[in-house]
C-alpha cells in the first residue's frame, strides 16, 4: 500500500515489511492505463519508466540545476532528446491556453 500524501509505501514495524494490498490494484481509475482498452496492472506498468530511463532523467534534472559541460555523447544526446521533449511539451501547453476562449 502506498501513503497517498507521501507517495511512499506504507511500512508495518510490527512485521518490519511493507504493507501489502487488501485486494487487486484499482486499475481501473489509475490514470496510468486512461485512454486503453484493457484497464489492467500489465498496461500501467508500460507507462513507468524503466530503472536507467529514471536514473538519466535524475541526472539530466541535477544536470540543469548544477549547470557544466556534459562530455560524454551519450549523456550530451540523451539530454538532449529530453530537452526536446520538455520544450515540446511546453509548445503544446502554450498552443492550447491561446486556444482557450477568453469569458
Amino acid at each position: 500500500m502506498f501513503n497517498t500524501k507521501t507517495g511512499e509505501r506504507e511500512w508495518n514495524p510490527r512485521t518490519k515489511g511493507h504493507v501489502k494490498r487488501a485486494g487487486r490494484p484499482p486499475c481501473r481509475i489509475c490514470p496510468k492505463t486512461e485512454g486503453n482498452e484493457v484497464r489492467d496492472l500489465r498496461t500501467g506498468r508500460k507507462a513507468e519508466l524503466s530503472r536507467k530511463n529514471r536514473r538519466t532523467l535524475r541526472l539530466y534534472f541535477q544536470h540543469r540545476a548544477a549547470g557544466g559541460v556534459v562530455m560524454d555523447a551519450i549523456t550530451r544526446r540523451n539530454f538532449g532528446t529530453l530537452l526536446w521533449l520538455f520544450e515540446s511539451h511546453d509548445r503544446e501547453l502554450r498552443r492550447a491556453l491561446l486556444q482557450v476562449p477568453r469569458l
